[in-house]
């Protein structure tokens, strides 16, 4: 990914900021054809790792007790104005697994090349990419409610 070279600045959503174009570059283990027919959507969801989170020492912990060391509970989400609520209520990079994920517009497929360009994206420069899988219509819930404190 190619956008932001650190995480000052990244937006709290991609689709904040739709102007943004990244780029991923698919390693050599992954054959072109993997990447055929993927041009015939519009958005992509991304999973990746949150490489440059700030906690990486409770997560170590976390990991190295076997998940006895009690994760903090709660966090300060932004749009809360400094108070805190529940970890898994929020997007929050800080989890007992730093795993991120985000839709993305996509821009272009380059078999060829083994990599596909999207936009509206907010991840850091070279963020570890795990998967990539298109957005269908099943992936829109009609009747979705939200916290009262997101807009």
């Amino acid at each position: 990914i190619m956008s932001y070279y650190n995480r000052r600045g990244v937006p709290r959503q991609g689709k904040l900021a739709p102007a943004t174009i990244g780029r991923i570059v698919f390693r050599k283990h992954i054959a072109p054809p993997a990447l055929e027919g993927l041009d015939e959507y519009s958005h992509v969801w991304i999973f990746f790792i949150f490489s440059r989170n700030t906690n990486s020492k409770v997560v170590t912990r976390w990991v190295e007790q076997n998940g006895s060391f009690t994760f903090p509970p709660r966090v300060k989400a932004p749009l809360l104005l400094g108070r805190s609520t529940g970890l898994f209520s929020t997007r929050s990079p800080h989890r007992p697994n730093p795993i991120g994920l985000t839709l993305a517009k996509l821009v272009s497929v380059d078999m060829k090349k083994r990599e596909i360009v999207v936009s509206g994206i907010d991840i850091c420069d070279a963020t570890p990419v795990l998967d990539i899988k298109p957005y269908n219509p099943a992936d829109i819930v009609e009747d979705s409610r939200f916290a009262s404190w997101i807009d």
